[in-house]
């Protein structure tokens, strides 16, 4: 990120608070890349593709050992799939790992003290425009030093000489320690708060190739190895295994841009507003919104040819009115409904699944339901919530064809999130799903199909 007012070398560089990225749907990825033979192009043509990809903020950084190129990179939804598929295509790439971050120690300042997180109020107010002028640099110093009093900045100084070094330990734990990992948190931020000779330290945790990831800056060479036995003695009683990784390159690219999604094309439109006309009729969306419900709106076209129901419209509908009490009574309907299809078809569709069973031994579709109940501890006389009717279907189809026929079986991962959707609403577990509809986009734009294909099979 540039800053308009001084630019000199010694001066610290800013970087959005990490909440910033995920209030614009950004979340934070590292990969661990061998190439089939490095050069010094590499960085380029890896820069390349983050930016056609559409990912503006990330770090590069090459590294001794078996991999050349540790990545830190803020992906969205949209742009992770396609980075992953141009690393498996490349034949420039030996191997990737990947680490999901899904928390953080914000400790970037001298004091060791982590940084107090922006208030929600200010992530929800931050406009696109702010961002997007505070990055090319045409903020006043006014604003700058207002957006760095709310922590949405920080200042962070990225000035190496040649006796600093950063690095990284990995830190995992063997799966049957019982260890929570908000007391390994706490334990880490205390442990880190105490480590005076290092400098710029972090603290991540998350999925992959690692649980937790510590990025720091050592004045001395030898003060790496000091600094991983200590972490070790600090948690040998959870019998953690580390794996450290040196930087080798002394000016990495560094960049914590947020990347703003690019105007879809004049026939694109024409596309988005033919499925969802009341994107452009509503004036309280802000032109960031607009641009990523248009690029989801694109991504789930062909869920709406199959969507009878007029599901996926009436959520992107009530999504841009921001109205979350109607979406959530919209979505309990239509899960709700199928469940009440689900109950009203077992017995017919037990029948028919008994009078063709292929087994020459007449099967009892009576017989076979009453197993189903049985098995799955459920009386014939209550009402079934809907992950039970998926279970008891899951049990007569058992019963009575192969598993290659099995549609629980083969839906089961899309069958399972619906269910959770559906217990949610029943409690009134809503949350804030006009806000983060990303994950509720997907789910339903995946679901439409197959229930339509429960459906047709049941016809």
């Amino acid at each position: 990120m540039k800053e308009s007012i001084d630019t000199s070398e010694s001066k610290p560089r800013l970087v959005w608070h990490p909440l910033v990225h995920r209030r614009f749907s950004e979340e934070l990825h590292y990969f661990l890349i061998s190439t089939t033979m490095y050069s010094s192009t590499f960085k380029d043509q890896l820069r390349r593709i983050l930016s056609d990809i559409g990912a503006t903020g990330f770090c590069m950084y090459e590294i001794f050992g078996n991999y050349d190129i540790l990545l830190r990179v803020w992906l969205t939804n949209a742009s992770r799939p396609k980075f992953v598929q141009y690393a498996e295509d490349s034949q420039d790439i030996a191997g990737i790992e990947e680490f999901m971050v899904q928390g953080f120690n914000v400790l970037w300042h001298e004091s060791g003290n982590t940084v107090n997180a922006p208030s929600e109020d200010d992530l929800r107010n931050l406009s696109p425009d702010v961002v997007q002028k505070a990055q090319l640099g045409q903020l006043p110093r006014s604003k700058i030093n207002s957006l760095l009093s709310r922590n949405l900045l920080l200042s962070r100084n990225i000035a190496f000489s040649k006796e600093e070094y950063k690095f990284f330990v990995l830190m995992s734990y063997p799966a049957g320690v019982p260890v929570r990992d908000f007391e390994i948190t706490e334990y880490l931020r205390q442990f880190i708060g105490r480590q005076e000779a290092f400098e710029k330290i972090s603290a991540y945790w998350g999925i992959g190739f690692t649980r937790y990831l510590i990025k720091a800056v050592s004045r001395n060479f030898y003060d790496i190895s000091r600094f991983v036995l200590a972490l070790i003695s600090e948690f040998r009683l959870m019998k953690i295994q580390t794996n450290t990784i040196v930087v080798a390159d002394k000016e990495p690219h560094e960049s914590d841009n947020i990347t703003f999604p690019r105007s879809i094309a004049a026939g694109e439109r024409l596309t988005v507003e033919s499925l969802v006309p009341e994107l452009y009729d509503q004036t309280d969306i802000n032109l960031l919104e607009q641009d990523l419900l248009e690029s989801k709106i694109l991504e789930c076209k062909d869920a709406f040819t199959n969507d009878d129901d007029g599901i996926l419209h009436d959520t992107f509908r009530l999504i841009i009115s921001k109205n979350a009490e109607e979406l959530a009574t919209r979505l309990q309907m239509y899960l709700s409904g199928f469940e009440r299809f689900l109950r009203d078809s077992f017995t017919s569709y037990t029948v028919a699944l008994c009078r063709d069973a292929s087994s020459s031994e007449a099967v009892s579709p009576d017989k076979v339901m009453r197993n189903a109940y049985k098995s799955r501890g459920v009386s014939e006389s209550k009402k079934a919530s809907l992950g039970e009717w998926i279970e008891l279907y899951r049990c007569v189809l058992t019963a009575t064809v192969s598993d290659e026929s099995n549609w629980v079986a083969e839906h089961n991962r899309i069958l399972k999130t619906a269910t959770t959707w559906r217990n949610r609403f029943a409690h009134a577990d809503y949350g804030d799903i006009v806000c983060n509809w990303n994950e509720l986009i997907d789910f339903i734009s995946e679901f439409i199909p197959v229930k339509k294909q429960i459906v047709a099979l049941m016809a």
